[in-house]
């Protein structure tokens, strides 16, 4: 069957189709193409200059309205799908911090004997401990057996890496929301900043399905969170600084901090300086390109410094520790 030259179809996606996001609903379609009453699915990439959509339908299938009404049914299910799949995501990053209380209250009975702006940072640190948990664990995975991006790093397929991106977004958002709500107890702008930016360059990896593979290189990063917010944790009980649970994770949020967000700059610049002026990276655009390179930038700025403070506070403790050590010795006439 003869089909028509490529159709474009506007009126359809922004008229019959009623959608209240059209560009979301760009974002995230699939092209199907019905071909004698049957439907198969094909990856929408870049049919509609300007909006990525194409339709491809034959003259007998267009004319048919049940084809038709099929096809407006099916691609309005699926824009509202996705968004239920976002809202169902952020909806689950915020009920953390409520569930928090009472999971923290069964772990960890000092909880109840924090003030009410510890609780509520302290059930933010959770939150973001599970997040970041959850985003390190599959981004590992990903890292290392996600055939697809690791060949083509700015091109792979990135269904796999969209989902971890999304559940990082999702949880980005609500803690921005947190953030905000919560601001004389819990506010940051060097949070406000990194939040931002992360979801700035998520959007790239989500709407266009570019640089896959360095989005997630970039959440390994979120693996040493959990020791930065232990260490807070062992604040807010009021722990010895000197006591070995709180020096071993000082030592170990030190190590892994340096090696997550650290010790990746120089193979990320060194990646970006072997693919400028090739094919791959001349088709991402200037403005996808432009904001690569600088949200990096801005994430790895604020790295350092938290390196160095950490750094410094590290040293401290192990003195302190140090000092103790050397202080129980001496009492038991044990000088080492």
């Amino acid at each position: 069957m003869n089909h028509l030259k490529w159709l474009h179809v506007p009126s359809l996606v922004l008229g019959e189709f009623n959608s209240p996001k059209p560009f979301f609903f760009f974002s995230h379609l699939h092209l199907w193409t019905c071909r004698s009453y049957s439907w198969s699915p094909k990856p929408l990439d870049k049919y509609w200059p300007g909006t990525g959509f194409e339709l491809s339908l034959s003259l007998a299938e267009w004319n048919s309205a049940q084809e038709l009404n099929r096809l407006k049914k099916y691609g309005y299910q699926l824009h509202t799908g996705h968004q239920h799949c976002y809202h169902r995501l952020f909806h689950l990053s915020a009920s953390f911090h409520f569930v928090s209380c009472w999971f923290s209250a069964k772990v960890s009975p000092g909880f109840n004997n924090l003030n009410l702006k510890k609780k509520i940072e302290w059930n933010s640190r959770v939150v973001s401990t599970c997040h970041s948990l959850v985003v390190g664990v599959v981004g590992l995975y990903i890292f290392w057996f996600d055939e697809a991006t690791i060949a083509d790093p700015l091109w792979g397929d990135p269904s796999f890496v969209k989902v971890n991106i999304a559940v990082s977004s999702s949880y980005l958002i609500s803690d921005l929301f947190i953030l905000i709500l919560y601001w004389k107890v819990i506010g940051d702008k060097y949070y406000i900043i990194h939040h931002c930016t992360a979801l700035y360059a998520y959007y790239f990896i989500l709407s266009e399905g570019v640089l896959a593979y360095i989005g997630n290189f970039r959440l390994l990063a979120e693996l040493s969170t959990p020791f930065v917010n232990q260490r807070w944790f062992f604040e807010a009980l009021s722990y010895p600084r000197v006591s070995k649970a709180y020096v071993i994770n000082g030592v170990l949020m030190t190590a892994v901090f340096f090696v997550m967000r650290i010790a990746s700059i120089p193979p990320l610049y060194a990646y970006i300086y072997s693919v400028l002026g090739t094919e791959a990276y001349r088709r991402l655009g200037a403005l996808i390109q432009c904001s690569w390179i600088s949200s990096c930038v801005v994430l790895d700025v604020m790295n350092v410094m938290w390196m160095v403070k950490i750094s410094k506070g590290c040293i401290k403790v192990i003195s302190l520790f140090r000092q103790e050590k050397a202080r129980r010795s001496l009492q038991n006439g044990k000088l080492d």
